[in-house]
């Protein structure tokens, strides 16, 4: 992925180079008003400064790059992601805003929350999640890595039963509170029930007179 910074200070007095960028306290070689790292790597990572002639160097912001993660989350679980930065000391009082991305959508616009949570997870969240941190002015803005979502759907188990005995007049009743499903047939004379859970971890039968 690219990550593109913004340099808003006081521009240079005609004639002057524009702009002077730094990562780490060392010049790097672009003049441009923005500098964009081209398919960044973990080396990438550091402390971005800019300046011009006229103005001091601006704040620092740190780019994380990490290699990108997979994460498989099951359908109705919650999920809670979480932007992390790493501010110099002496720029840790510096208030910044987040947003949130998913397959380069926005899901959560900036505010000054570092976190996105999704309640109860459903298939179409799955996807690739970005969060994006800019200083209030928006003059340095960064996004992070990708990191991929996948939703895995419930699978239910099916049971197929076989009775020895012809019924009659079933009945079938799902029970909430037990998660099961509870069915009578009439044999006859008698009264035959079953209880099934919906996990498939009990199958009960039982027989009453009639």
């Amino acid at each position: 992925e690219s990550v593109t910074l913004t340099c808003n200070v006081a521009p240079s007095a005609q004639g002057d180079p524009p702009y002077s960028w730094y990562k780490d306290g060392a010049p790097i070689g672009t003049k441009q008003q923005k500098y964009t790292v081209v398919s960044a790597q973990v080396s990438d990572s550091g402390e971005y400064q800019c300046k011009s002639n006229s103005s001091d160097r601006s704040e620092a912001v740190t780019l994380t790059v990490s290699n990108g993660s997979l994460s498989q989350i099951n359908e109705g679980d919650p999920i809670m992601f979480k932007c992390d930065t790493n501010l110099s000391p002496r720029r840790e009082t510096t208030e910044l805003q987040f947003a949130f991305y998913r397959n380069g959508h926005n899901v959560q616009g900036f505010n000054s929350s570092n976190q996105y949570g999704v309640p109860s997870a459903q298939l179409e969240d799955s996807g690739n999640y970005t969060c994006e941190v800019q200083t209030p002015t928006g003059s340095v803005r960064k996004r992070s890595n990708m990191a991929h979502i996948h939703i895995q759907g419930e699978h239910k188990q099916f049971l197929k039963l076989q009775f020895p005995n012809p019924l009659q007049h079933t009945t079938c009743g799902y029970t909430v509170v037990s998660d099961a499903t509870a069915c009578q047939g009439v044999t006859g004379q008698s009264k035959e029930k079953w209880i099934i859970y919906s996990d498939g971890r009990n199958v009960s039968p039982g027989m009453d007179s009639q």
